[in-house]
């Protein structure tokens, strides 16, 4: 998601020509189809197998991430991102679903944290990436390094998405990794601990009210606005404002994002 920031303080928007007002609806749509197909995403989810799901949605868009490397105009660049929110949206919400799955409410905090975690840090190191990449293999094969970033960037998500196919279990209750004694235990151990678990034969929630469940949750509703704003003002508005007039080459902005504010700032008035 970081990818389309770093992108065009390497040179993206002067190669497409793209004007402030089309770079706000390029960041836009991605945020747009993301919120909207997060639930679906989830009940989709339930029914299928993660060890099978997740792994697609992630080499798909990988693909697509790999596929912006050729766009040339705005129009291919709203569509792909417009793609790319849709196959994206399943993943957060979908490791927090399995996670939930497996452990016990006491248990699960600790494992959210863990996780947001990771997603902190791989924000807080990609933009030292991606200043690497962009100005380590500009020109290389003739293409420049913004172009470089989405297809280095998108291969990495579908080789990820092949070891996960090896790595992730499916839920306690169906998971062929597993035992049927060690299934049986697991799913005891959920119960235990207060956690709803599903076992074959049971009858499940219809699809539309836990549609409307998830989407009228106030919880589900602040978590969507908090996750918006302050993930989208700072992935996209702290790099894009560290630019050029500043005497930075194109890869430095990227890279001095990872900085706190304050030794920034203080890099600036030297």
């Amino acid at each position: 998601m970081c990818s389309i920031g770093n992108a065009k303080i390497a040179g993206m928007g002067d190669d497409l020509k793209l004007t402030s007002q089309q770079y706000s609806t390029a960041l836009v749509v991605f945020f747009v189809t993301y919120v909207v197909f997060e639930p679906p995403s989830n009940m989709l989810l339930v029914r299928l197998k993660p060890s099978i799901y997740l792994p697609a949605i992630m080499s798909i868009w990988g693909a697509l991430t790999c596929c912006m490397a050729a766009i040339n105009d705005f129009k291919h660049l709203v569509g792909l991102r417009i793609l790319v929110g849709v196959f994206e949206a399943g993943f957060a919400p979908g490791i927090i679903l399995i996670i939930s799955s497996w452990y016990k409410k006491d248990e699960q905090s600790k494992r959210f944290g863990v996780y947001m975690s990771a997603a902190i840090l791989s924000g807080a190191f990609g933009g030292l990436l991606a200043g690497s990449i962009t100005g380590g293999m500009d020109g290389t094969a003739g293409l420049a390094g913004w172009r470089w970033l989405f297809i280095i960037e998108g291969a990495a998500t579908v080789i990820w998405a092949v070891a996960s196919y090896f790595i992730l279990l499916d839920f306690p209750a169906n998971t062929k990794r597993l035992t049927d004694r060690e299934r049986a235990i697991a799913t005891a151990r959920l119960r235990e601990g207060g956690v709803r678990t599903h076992v074959e034969g049971e009858e499940r929630m219809g699809k539309m009210k836990s549609l409307r469940l998830a989407i009228f949750d106030w919880r589900t509703i602040s978590f969507i606005l908090g996750y918006m704003v302050s993930f989208a003002a700072y992935t996209f508005l702290l790099t894009t404002s560290l630019t050029q007039p500043r005497s930075l080459s194109a890869p430095q902005p990227s890279r001095t994002s990872t900085l706190p504010w304050s030794t920034v700032s203080d890099t600036q008035t030297e």
